[in-house]
C-alpha cells in the first residue's frame, strides 16, 4: 500500500491491524466455543465463570460478544432444576414438609427450617464416629493389659475419651 502524505500526517496502514484483529477474534470465538462443547461432554457447569476459564478469555470479553452471551445464557438455564423437581423436605421432629432452605453448613450441606416447629436440620445425616468392632476390641485389650488410655490413644489413633466410654460400657477396669 502506498502512503499518502496529507496536511495532517501520513495516513495510516490500518488493514493489516483490522486483519489481525478478525483473526484474533475468529480464533477467541473458536476457543470458546471447543470449551463449552468440551464442558458439555465431561457434564460440568456452563456458565461465564467456567467458560472464560475453559477459553482463556474474559468474562467482560464474553458478555459483550451477543451471540456467546445468549448461548451461554441458554444453556446455563437448561442445567437449573426445575421447582417441581425439587421434593419437600420432610422435617424430623413434627414431620412437616412446610420447610425451607436455610443456607448450608460449613462442610457444604443443605440446611432447611422448619417453618412450623422452628428447627433446623439436614436432609441425611451420616454417622462419621463408627469403628469397627477389631477396633474397639484391640483398645479394650490394650487398656486391660494394663496400659493407660493416652497410651492406647497413641498406639491406636483412637481418642482417650472414646477408649474412656467403650470401658464405662463394658464396665471393666484394668487388672
Amino acid at each position: 500500500m502506498i502512503r499518502k502524505k496529507t496536511p495532517l500526517g501520513w495516513n495510516r496502514n490500518l488493514e493489516s491491524t483490522t486483519s489481525n484483529e478478525k483473526k484474533k477474534r475468529q480464533e477467541a470465538i473458536r476457543k470458546t466455543e471447543n470449551a463449552i462443547k468440551m464442558l458439555r461432554r465431561q457434564k460440568k457447569a456452563i456458565n461465564f465463570r467456567t467458560v472464560s476459564k475453559a477459553a482463556g478469555v474474559s468474562r467482560s470479553w464474553l458478555y459483550k460478544q451477543p451471540a456467546l452471551k445468549s448461548k451461554i445464557e441458554r444453556l446455563r438455564e437448561q442445567q437449573k432444576p426445575s421447582a417441581s423437581n425439587i421434593e419437600p423436605q420432610q422435617c424430623p421432629k413434627c414431620s412437616s414438609l412446610n420447610t425451607k432452605k436455610n443456607g448450608c453448613r460449613s462442610d457444604g450441606k443443605q440446611t432447611y427450617k422448619c417453618s412450623n416447629c422452628n428447627r433446623c436440620f439436614v436432609a441425611t445425616y451420616e454417622f462419621r464416629g463408627y469403628y469397627p468392632l477389631q477396633v474397639r476390641e484391640c483398645c479394650l485389650k490394650l487398656h486391660l493389659s494394663g496400659m493407660s488410655m493416652r497410651g492406647v490413644e497413641r498406639a491406636t489413633g483412637v481418642c482417650h475419651t472414646t477408649v474412656r466410654t467403650w470401658i464405662k460400657q463394658v464396665n471393666i477396669s484394668p487388672a
